[in-house]
């Protein structure tokens, strides 16, 4: 989240000279940028990584150096999708924080922690840099870094699917959100809260889809008055999940429409064309397969050859539509073009190893 590099500067007033300090702000503006352009373009997120080590290189100081390490962790973790070089350099800032007492930027790198091992589902681990996270928190003191430490405790909860634990860490996330008041935090935390209701309730009733609709309205109302670019994208697609999945078909629709053709620019990376198929899924459950096939088509055409994962979803939602046409033929093509791209995708992942 970007607004974790608002926290660092003030207290490494104590350790560094003026020029020192003017250079690693300089660093930490760049960082920021860096951690924002992550979402969207390989490109020029690593020009900027390159001006961060250049920058970091040439002040040479421990703070910089344990900032080029951060840096290096996001790259490996949202980049290269290394986790094991993402989670040594996170620690090496960490272990650099610690030494220099900036708790400011150990929460960063606790938090980045956090990250990389809930990513690879490793709970124990992801639990422990959580409840780190929420005890550093709480010495510092600050709502948004206690709202963001409850997410996280909710979220790993949210893995062992316990959901009054989920819930209560949430809730007192949102109410820690609207104690700071950023914009920004307020959308994500709704956007959770509306997840915690539609997704772990055993028993989901109608009281629950209408709060989770609630709480994605809300998030969305917030990521547009912050000009939340990630936020609105993210929580458009989310909002319309929790409309379709209550039955609201045509709304979910023409929210999904706001996004489907924007600009490759504003489309986050980890989402690439999940928008327009998600638009084909809703079609699907709405019993429009004709317009559903016409996408998915058009999704299957400009995906690369060697996008195997995509394929083959591509190819097997296809079969599904093809089956509800009562196309037989085609139906067998689409599954066995789906096989091809799953086995494809096995023998690259062989070749790899």
């Amino acid at each position: 989240m970007n607004y974790r590099f608002l926290l660092c500067s003030f207290i490494l007033l104590t350790k560094l000279t003026y020029s020192q300090i003017g250079d690693n702000e300089s660093i930490l503006q760049v960082i920021k940028n860096f951690e924002s352009e992550l979402q969207y373009s390989r490109d020029k997120a690593m020009e900027l990584f390159n001006q961060i080590e250049k920058k970091a290189l040439k002040v040479n100081t421990l703070e910089s150096k344990a900032l080029l390490n951060y840096a290096k962790s996001l790259r490996y973790l949202k980049l290269e999708k290394l986790q094991d070089s993402a989670i040594r350099y996170a620690k090496k800032s960490y272990s650099t924080h610690k030494a220099l007492n900036n708790t400011l930027a150990q929460f960063n790198d606790i938090n980045l922690l956090y990250t990389c091992f809930l990513n690879i589902n490793e709970r124990d681990s992801a639990f422990y840099y959580a409840s780190k996270e929420l005890e550093l928190a709480k010495s510092i003191g600050n709502s948004a870094l206690l709202a963001r430490a409850n997410l996280d405790m909710g979220d790993v909860y949210y893995l062992t699917r316990q959901y009054f634990k989920v819930k209560s860490f949430r809730n007192r996330a949102l109410s820690l959100a609207y104690q700071h008041g950023e914009k920004r935090l307020l959308a994500d935390t709704h956007l959770k809260v509306g997840q915690t209701y539609i997704n772990l309730s055993k028993k989901r009733t109608k009281k629950d889809l209408d709060s989770a609709i609630y709480h994605g309205y809300k998030s969305l109302s917030y990521a547009k008055k912050a000009n939340y670019d990630y936020g609105i994208y993210h929580g458009t697609v989310v909002l319309a999940d929790f409309l379709n999945t209550n039955k609201r078909h045509e709304e979910a629709l023409q929210l999904i429409e706001t996004i489907t053709n924007l600009p490759q620019h504003k489309v986050p990376l980890n989402y690439g064309y999940n928008a327009p198929f998600y638009y084909a899924t809703i079609l699907k459950d709405n019993r429009e397969y004709g317009r559903a096939k016409t996408i998915a088509k058009q999704l299957l055409k400009s995906t690369p050859t060697e996008d195997f994962s995509r394929r083959k979803a591509l190819n097997y939602f296809l079969s599904v539509l093809y089956a509800y046409n009562q196309q037989p033929d085609s139906t067998d093509y689409a599954i066995k073009q789906a096989i091809i791209a799953s086995n494809a995708k096995d023998v690259e992942k062989i070749n790899a190893g």
